[in-house]
Formats: structure tokens, sequence, C-alpha cells
């Protein structure tokens, strides 16, 4: 696994700050910073379209039909 992806998922996963995750790898505060925040803007960028698909008006036209009918 790529070191930037290890990083970011210790420090996902975790729940330990960034100043402990950059002493665990070696790296400084700021590298760590901007790998964490490069690694979660790309798999935002791949996994949200897929997981949160932007809404459209057909779909919030069903979502508030579906409410109504509740």
């Amino acid at each position: 696994m790529p070191e930037r992806l290890r990083i970011t998922l210790r420090y996902l996963a975790s729940g330990i700050n960034q100043k402990d995750v950059a002493r665990y790898f070696s790296v400084g505060n700021s590298t760590i910073c901007k790998i964490i925040r490069e690694v979660c803007l790309a798999i935002w960028d791949v996994l949200g379209p897929v997981f949160l698909p932007r809404p459209t008006p057909h779909h919030w036209k069903r979502v508030t039909e579906e409410f109504g009918n509740k």
C-alpha cells in the first residue's frame, strides 16, 4: 500500500492527532497535514459520486412525494 494512503488511513482509523501520526511515520507536521488533505480529497473525488450522488430535481420530487404519502 502506498505510504501516503497508509498515513491517511492510520489518521482516520485511529483518531490520534496529526502530530502523533507525523511522529509515528517520521514526517514533518506540515507534510502530514498536506498528505492527509490531498488523500482525503482524492478519496472524496473517486468515492463521493458513487456513494453520495448529487440529487437531481427528479430525485427531490420523488422524496417530496414519499414524504407527503407518509
